[in-house]
């Protein structure tokens, strides 16, 4: 079985000890039915040798040394890795590009075909917005947001969903007695998240009623984040508390006082060295937040739309929140499906 092992052997006393690698590789591919001019990505796992490809057919399919299969003619060709003598082998199907619907690679990029034709701006697909540019070119990536409500995650499940990174709650603040407190899925998710090579970012929620209140959530989040891969922006979370009466300790504080707390994070959290955002609605951000006093901070917008509206918030942003109904394999029940569309 695949794995690591220690073999220890006594001898004249002592008792010696060696570290056993056990290889045990397998093939994976990015595409098995691509186009003429597109590609599929073949990789050998759990190998550190080198692997030799070919292909039966290059009429039908070439491949180079890296394992990227290039569609030559219509057809289906079949590719296999040498490893040590093993024969690792998949078939890849060509067609024209004419009678092609779906996802191809091009040239390191992504892009979606339909009718036989690359989208571009705007799209939903399979219930996910995704922004393409003129040439049909992918440009967004794909996300969700989780805390202690989407329960225990299936992370290698999330990945393998396509998503390319996640925002981790990393707790909040009381809304009664403005207690900081960590989520308790925190550790779980962003160790998850990390260990599947998910772009990472953290949020928390903001109750923060002046800016000394807004430096205290951001040292509290740089301490909470030590030890893990933080790759994506740090948010500071600002919405109303959910109390009932709707008298949480910061519902009701001035325009002025939430903003000067929410610069007072993102300012912390920028001279820690990490990227600042903040994260609310679309009306939240024009009624609740004086946006000219944080015109140099990462913007994450919460707008629900339906079918292929944009949203229609007037401001800069990188993130947009567009549901919380969203459906992710390894996530039991909902969870909040965002596009990226800049590069952190």
């Amino acid at each position: 079985a695949r794995g690591s092992t220690i073999i220890s052997v006594k001898a004249n006393g002592k008792i010696y000890k060696c570290k056993v690698r056990v290889e045990a590789p397998y093939l994976t591919v990015s595409k098995t039915t691509i186009i003429v001019g597109s590609n599929s990505t073949l990789r050998l796992r759990q190998t550190s040798k080198k692997v030799t490809w070919k292909t039966n057919n290059k009429n039908i399919a070439i491949v180079d040394s890296k394992g990227r299969v290039t569609g030559t003619g219509v057809g289906t060709a079949t590719v296999s890795g040498t490893v040590d003598g093993r024969a690792f082998s998949y078939k890849i199907k060509v067609k024209e590009p004419s009678e092609y619907s779906g996802w191809i690679e091009k040239n390191g990029k992504e892009l979606y075909y339909a009718s036989g034709l690359p989208v571009t701006s705007w799209q939903t697909i399979d219930g996910r917005k995704y922004c393409f540019n003129d040439n049909g070119e992918l440009v967004s990536k794909f996300g969700i947001d989780v805390s202690k409500y989407q329960g225990t995650i299936d992370w290698g499940k999330v990945a393998a969903d396509g998503v390319d990174f996640a925002f981790i709650r990393l707790g909040y603040r009381g809304y009664r007695n403005g207690k900081l407190v960590v989520d308790p899925k925190y550790e779980a998710n962003i160790t998850g998240a990390n260990a599947n090579k998910i772009d990472t970012g953290v949020y928390f929620f903001t109750q923060a009623t002046n800016a000394e209140e807004g430096i205290e959530e951001a040292l509290y989040v740089l301490k909470n984040i030590k030890g893990y891969k933080v790759n994506h922006p740090i948010v500071i979370d600002s919405e109303a508390s959910g109390a009932e009466e709707d008298d949480g300790r910061a519902d009701n504080i001035s325009k002025l006082n939430r903003t000067l707390a929410v610069k007072a994070f993102c300012e912390t959290i920028k001279e820690a060295g990490y990227t600042p955002m903040i994260y609310a609605s679309k009306s939240w951000f024009k009624n609740k937040l004086d946006m000219s006093m944080l015109e140099n901070y990462e913007i994450w917008v919460a707008h629900y739309t339906t079918g292929n509206k944009v949203t229609d918030y007037s401001g800069a942003y990188g993130v947009w929140q567009y549901t919380s109904s969203g459906k992710v394999d390894g996530i039991s029940g909902r969870c909040d499906l965002n596009v990226c569309v800049k590069d952190y």
